[in-house]
């Protein structure tokens, strides 16, 4: 394979070489999404265009400047999809921006997003049971079962035979 061929982006600037992302680990999910986001978040850092994937943009106010974060956003939503697995794709095909972008996968795939918002999700439940009339009384009932059974196996045990 010829290096013209190798798909590449370059930086912004002209001084800096472009980074092969063909040989970047592809993002496949949840399993692999720190590393990638550890690798991606340099590639970006050295296009100059990773503030624009932490940070929702204001609107600009020329032409120029609207241009230039036009660029930017495809130059961070092109390296994003050019470093995913075709099965992710759908997670950022249908964004406008890079912050978008970042946010569905981060959403998506970040472990401890994930975590916390199973344990939010398990604790608010878990409240909403606790508050209920019926929950109570069943709790009681069970509680009730088990010191009288405590008590019957105890009684037993210390009646001579």
């Amino acid at each position: 394979m010829s290096s013209s061929s190798i798909p590449q982006l370059s930086s912004s600037s002209s001084a800096h070489p472009s980074v092969p992302l063909k040989d970047l680990e592809k993002l496949a999910g949840q399993s692999n999404f720190l590393r990638w986001r550890s690798t991606i978040q340099k590639v970006l850092k050295y296009q100059k265009v990773v503030e624009i994937t932490k940070n929702k943009q204001e609107t600009p106010t020329t032409d120029v400047e609207a241009d230039a974060l036009e660029m930017k956003n495809l130059q961070a939503l092109l390296t994003m999809q050019a470093t995913i697995s075709l099965d992710q794709q759908y997670l950022i095909s249908e964004c406008e921006t890079a912050n978008q972008a970042w946010t569905n996968l981060h959403d998506a795939f970040d472990r401890q997003n994930t975590i916390s918002s199973f344990y939010r999700m398990r604790l608010m439940h878990d409240q909403d049971k606790q508050r209920t009339i019926p929950y109570l009384i069943t709790f009681f009932i069970r509680f009730m079962k088990t010191m009288s059974l405590r008590l019957l196996c105890s009684s037993h045990l210390s009646i001579p035979l």
